[in-house]
């Protein structure tokens, strides 16, 4: 009579079955040695050959850049903490087919330490295409198409620590329209639609190597930088954007100024991320920058102090100001709204 109980490699050939249905392998790395153990839905995932053993620093490699930042940071923080993680990560094939990963880790321990990771990943390309369009309904702010204020909360308020860190957030830009409730009122709200579309765009060029650009607001708008920036490359960036901002706008063939005012902080990986604590900051930097008569931009610092207003982007970009209020100018490039 055949035995109730199934072969190994019975077992096998179904697990296998199983989870080439789902797009799903699973994995082992040895923290001794760095090898992997793989089974065929990962080297499916790769695109690579189930014959050659896989490397890990050349798996590693086909991660991209922030995916790749983030789930070392949490690989770090699983083996310090004995915590697993679960992290949906972009990466491409060796033949260079772009595709989306979900990684599912765990720590097993031996004699008290650390000594494998293990877990499974899995194919969600299709499931974060359905999802991003549905992302996308429901975090992008339908008149501008910047992302919304639920975005940046998520971006910004909900990041856990070891996620910013990862992710090298550098600054926190707020940018207030400068009497933009005069334009509603002369014009009606479908010019002050039309504006809001514009100004968006104008802020989508001048911040396209932002983490974030956002919409928190009517008139209001968050950024969030992660390119590594000091106080003295931020000041000459909220010049430049300022006068890019001050140039009319066109409604009906006809132009209508506008202008802004910017407050901002700097964000240091090394510091505990605290969002209540830095957008207080940022929008202090804010309030200050339009009691100065708006049209300006000021950096917060800890010690409150003033830096002299500069009067071009050449002596904003000369200025040296490592603590205290450092403050940008409208710079002259335009004319100020309703001069």
């Amino acid at each position: 009579m055949a035995s109730a109980v199934p072969s190994i490699a019975r077992l096998n050939r179904l697990y296998d079955r199983a989870t080439s249905l789902v797009a799903l392998g699973v994995w082992e790395c040895d923290l001794d040695t760095s090898a992997l153990t793989w089974t065929n839905g990962v080297y499916q995932l790769f695109g690579l050959s189930p014959l050659i053993a896989p490397d890990r620093a050349a798996t590693v490699e086909l991660y991209h850049e922030e995916s790749r930042r983030e789930m070392e940071a949490l690989r770090a923080e699983a083996i310090a903490t004995g915590r697993g993680f679960v992290l949906d990560a972009r990466i491409q094939t060796v033949s260079g087919v772009e595709r989306w990963m979900r990684l599912t880790a765990d720590v097993e321990h031996d004699d008290g330490r650390p000594r494998w990771l293990y877990g499974a990943k899995q194919d969600i390309t299709e499931d974060r295409a359905r999802i991003d369009r549905l992302r996308d309904l429901a975090e992008r702010d339908p008149l501008t198409g910047l992302a919304n204020r639920g975005m940046f909360q998520a971006a910004f308020y909900d990041l856990s620590e070891t996620l910013f860190r990862a992710r090298g957030l550098s600054a926190l830009i707020l940018i207030d329209l400068d009497d933009f409730k005069q334009v509603n009122d002369r014009l009606g709200h479908s010019a002050g639609d039309e504006c809001l579309r514009q100004i968006a765009a104008r802020l989508r060029h001048l911040f396209g190597d932002a983490f974030l650009v956002s919409r928190i607001g009517g008139d209001e708008f968050a950024i969030l930088l992660n390119a590594a920036v000091d106080r003295d490359e931020l000041m000459l960036r909220l010049g430049k954007a300022l006068a890019v901002l001050r140039f009319p706008v066109f409604w009906r063939g006809k132009p209508v100024d506008v202008g802004a005012s910017a407050g901002a902080t700097l964000l240091a990986c090394e510091d505990p991320h605290d969002p209540v604590l830095r957008f207080g900051e940022a929008d202090a930097a804010l309030y200050l920058a339009k009691a100065d008569g708006r049209g300006t931009a000021r950096i917060f610092a800890p010690d409150h102090s003033v830096q002299p207003v500069a009067t071009s982007v050449a002596a904003a970009a000369a200025l040296r100001s490592p603590r205290g209020w450092a403050s940008t100018p409208s710079l002259g490039l335009v004319r100020q709204v309703g001069s």
